[in-house]
């Protein structure tokens, strides 16, 4: 009888206090609830005319493991860090234009809801790691996925992708779109044709093995 008192009278008091709550408290339990089950995944890039590995010239291109474990949304909603100057722009843009000319992502400028993806552009200055073992570091770029399980349930991709100032020529088309790859899902390939071979080859359009790569990703 105890217990059935407490649940009735706890039941009440979210009842009579639904407003309140929804407003002030369930939302501080969401957050916190997502930065628990946040993943992310940053990988840097380098380049150099010399091969890594072993060469798979018709392997697929792989899923980073975190987006593969989730299904998302393939609308993205893009911002560019204060910082970032014309050139860096340029570059992203242009990448951005590649990637939705595929059909299966549909990338825009402007600032997302909570519920939406998000892909923040820009820069880093990092000299040690862009003259380590005679490679230079051009990039960095990753998911980061954020699961909501509070009020309400969804799954977020708040990735970043950002050049290296201090990389031997890493503003240019390549580098961004390969970063760019990175944010939507695409993990380091063997396959010297794909936009995400590690060493940069200067490809600029994506190949088929990168478009089906996108495709278990985004494809409905």
């Amino acid at each position: 009888m105890f217990w059935l008192t407490l649940l009735v009278i706890g039941g009440l008091f979210v009842y009579r206090n639904y407003d309140y709550l929804r407003v002030n408290f369930w939302p501080l339990v969401e957050q916190k609830i997502a930065q628990v089950t946040s993943q992310k995944d940053q990988t840097a890039d380098s380049t150099n005319t010399a091969p890594v590995g072993t060469t798979e010239d018709d392997a697929v291109t792989p899923v980073e493991s975190i987006v593969a474990e989730t299904k998302l949304s393939n609308v993205y909603y893009y911002v560019f860090e204060d910082n970032a100057p014309a050139s860096v722009r340029n570059v992203f843009e242009e990448a951005v234009v590649i990637y939705n000319e595929t059909g299966l992502v549909e990338l825009k400028s402007g600032t997302p809801a909570d519920t939406e993806n998000k892909i923040t552009f820009g820069i880093y200055t990092n000299e040690e790691a862009a003259n380590q073992n005679g490679l230079s570091e051009l990039g960095r770029g990753g998911p980061n996925i954020i699961k909501y399980t509070g009020w309400t349930s969804y799954v977020v991709n708040r990735g970043s992708a950002r050049l290296n100032l201090a990389g031997t020529n890493a503003v240019r088309l390549s580098v961004a779109i390969h970063e760019l790859g990175h944010v939507l899902g695409l993990a380091h390939s063997t396959n010297r044709n794909s936009v995400m071979y590690p060493i940069d080859q200067g490809k600029t359009g994506l190949q088929d093995v990168d478009i089906r790569a996108l495709q278990t990703i985004y494809a409905n």
